[in-house]
């Protein structure tokens, strides 16, 4: 008889026999039973891609949101959240992955804190990892809380009620020179336009008014002639100007008319090329959407003279001619926001009718405590400045700005200034961010 361990031996040789003879049967399951975790982590792999790249278009869609509603909120608008909810889609939309998944919003207002939050909760539809039961992927990386959030600061009103402001800006030709792969003037342009589109609510809001005081190595205005030295009449001609004689470049009287004395007239200059890059002084105006199209037809052309250019923005923002600016009976918060990318490169007008590039730097010195003086906001702006010397000209752009008095200091400490340097597009864009908040603060703008 064969022995218990000879016989379960020639069974094991049996079945290993078997199988030898149907393993191409055998292949086909083996390999499905194989293909089953490689599905799986090349499903984790995708759906932990597209996972990843949907968060950071819901962040970015999130914080864009919520930029525009505090930008709404801040100037009376009820209709925030209308607002962020329209931004929020529009961004998503363009996502065919997001476009599909079921994503909820929402919009607080914490007014103790200041500040908007808006909220993107909801999950990512999975694709192959759905063999293992597994339908969604949360939104958020907490897991379960499943969302996305931004808060931002809200600006804080005053008791002004409105406003008037003047864009002092910078078309010298250095303007077309490129920073970040775009050109300098353009940058300039589209944060002007942002500004005054949320300080005017969509254009809308008649209580805020903006001039525009582009300058380069002159100015370009329309008044009678009899301000212009050596011209006679009231009826309106269009020059361009340089400085009036010193002091009188220091301030904002209304030239002499009534006799031959042109020593208070505006001197007129060459400025080709200036009606055709769309340069010219706009005085004070609630046509904000006329305004924010002549800042994106402007182009620059020739030198630098920022103190003629803050002269004129003076002029602008007084009640007398040839400008006249409105005189509200409320109380009103009168600025002017000064952007420059150089030092000053043309000649003032000084004693004994001296011209030098010295003088036109000390006559803006002069000017801009004399503007702070009377009550005006000075905001200034330097955007790349490439001088050899532009720690002078930053200097200056620095001591010309207002105190920062929303800005608390320990007791001895200098108070900051609304000077802002900007290096960098990104760096500009987030000044006139700034500057907008700080505007907004001192300025209700009832709907």
């Amino acid at each position: 008889m064969l022995s218990s361990n000879f016989r379960t031996w020639l069974k094991a040789q049996s079945g290993l026999a078997g199988l030898r003879s149907d393993d191409k049967a055998n292949v086909a399951p083996l390999t499905a039973l194989c293909a089953i975790p490689l599905v799986m982590i090349a499903g984790v792999a995708i759906d932990s891609s597209r996972l990843s790249s949907a968060r950071v278009e819901v962040q970015a869609a999130v914080d864009a949101a919520a930029l525009n509603a505090a930008a709404a909120y801040g100037t009376g608008s009820d209709g925030y959240v209308a607002i962020a909810d329209a931004s929020f889609d529009q961004n998503v939309a363009q996502n065919d992955v997001l476009a599909k998944a079921n994503i909820v919003t929402d919009v607080k207002v914490n007014k103790d804190d200041n500040t908007l939050t808006m909220t993107a909760s909801g999950n990512i539809p999975t694709t192959l990892t759905r063999i293992a039961g597994f339908t969604q992927m949360p939104l958020g990386s907490d897991g379960a809380a499943s969302t996305v959030s931004s808060t931002v600061t809200l600006p804080v009103f005053s008791d002004y009620h409105k406003g008037q402001i003047i864009l002092v800006m910078d078309y010298s030709s250095s303007m077309t020179e490129y920073v970040g792969g775009e050109r300098k003037y353009k940058t300039m342009r589209d944060e002007a336009v942002k500004l005054v589109k949320n300080l005017s609510q969509n254009y809308t809001n008649p209580d805020v008014e903006f001039g525009l005081v582009p300058f380069s190595h002159a100015v370009r205005v329309t008044m009678p002639n009899n301000f212009y030295y050596g011209k006679t009449g009231t009826s309106q001609s269009t020059y361009c100007i340089d400085d009036r004689n010193y002091p009188n470049n220091l301030k904002t009287d209304t030239p002499d008319t009534s006799t031959k004395n042109n020593s208070t007239k505006f001197f007129t200059t060459s400025c080709s090329y200036f009606q055709d890059n769309k340069l010219k002084v706009r005085p004070l105006s609630t046509d904000h959407s006329a305004t924010a199209t002549q800042i994106s037809e402007m182009v620059p052309y020739g030198n630098t003279h920022i103190a003629l250019g803050m002269e004129t923005a003076w002029h602008v923002l007084t009640p007398n001619a040839p400008y006249e600016a409105p005189q509200n009976a409320e109380e009103t918060l009168k600025a002017i926001v000064l952007l420059t990318d150089g030092k000053q490169t043309s000649p003032g007008n000084g004693p004994n009718n001296i011209l030098s590039v010295a003088q036109a730097e000390a006559n803006l010195e002069s000017l801009c405590t004399a503007i702070k003086d009377a009550g005006i906001r000075v905001v200034t702006v330097s955007f790349d400045l490439n001088d050899e010397d532009n720690a002078d000209t930053e200097t200056r752009l620095h001591d010309c700005a207002s105190d920062n008095l929303e800005k608390k200091v320990a007791a001895g400490e200098p108070q900051p200034k609304y000077y802002f340097n900007a290096d960098t597009n990104e760096e500009l864009a987030t000044a006139f961010g700034i500057i907008r908040d700080s505007i907004a603060r001192n300025m209700y703008i009832s709907k």
